[in-house]
């Protein structure tokens, strides 16, 4: 069972990466992210102070907001201010982001659970408790989706310190692989891009399966 499952992971993320290269060098995405990128330069090469606040700002919300992505302004932030200041704003910007959905889960959980969040809160709150070892809370920030631990965490009163940890690991490590994912697509680089993507897919795939396959050994003890 366990093959057949792995078997159907690993088509399934090889269909993923095919399918997301494809898209990501048609015309009208090229042209999309062209049209994006130029906006998005020219505002950061105008005004370097307020393209990174608005960079920092759309990327803490993005981390709060399912809806919201801060991917689209990596490639001219790159351009803009290079990969270590775009890592660092777009890291900064998502913990920060983090940081405030678990407070906001901790203080206004009844709020949430008005606003449309209440069955994911639930969902997620099945698999994660106040006594949940760091490592398989670090394993549910990487399987998860961005906004998800911060509301989830914070609302079972999780330990800050050890959710921060987690959360500055599990998201600095896709920062670093969404920066040069970036920097990739601007320089025509198929290979680099599909490479990157992939690992993307596959560390939240297998942390998924790890966390998984390690609370059902813990719930059978």
């Amino acid at each position: 069972m366990w093959k057949k499952r792995s078997i159907l992971l690993l088509v399934g993320l090889l269909a993923l990466v095919v399918g997301i290269f494809l898209i990501s060098y048609s015309e009208t995405f090229r042209s999309l992210i062209d049209s994006i990128t130029v906006w998005a330069k020219d505002l950061m090469a105008a005004n370097p102070l307020l393209g990174a606040l608005v960079f920092f700002l759309f990327s803490m919300f993005s981390a709060m907001l399912a809806f919201a992505s801060s991917a689209a302004l990596v490639p001219p932030a790159n351009l803009v201010f290079g990969k270590f200041i775009t890592f660092l704003l777009l890291w900064g910007g998502w913990l920060s982001g983090a940081l405030l959905a678990y407070q906001i889960g901790r203080l206004a959980r009844p709020l949430l659970m008005r606003l449309g969040y209440k069955e994911k809160i639930e969902k997620y709150q099945e698999y994660v408790g106040r006594r949940t070892k760091f490592w398989m809370v670090l394993l549910f920030c990487f399987a998860v989706p961005s906004e998800i631990p911060g509301y989830v965490l914070g609302g079972i009163h999780y330990s800050f310190w050890k959710f921060v940890i987690a959360m500055a690991v599990s998201e600095g490590i896709y920062a670093v692989l969404i920066v040069l994912a970036g920097e990739s697509l601007l320089s025509d680089n198929p290979v680099t891009l599909i490479v990157i993507i992939g690992a993307l897919i596959l560390i939240g795939a297998v942390a998924g399966v790890l966390f998984r396959k390690f609370r059902k050994r813990r719930s059978r003890k």
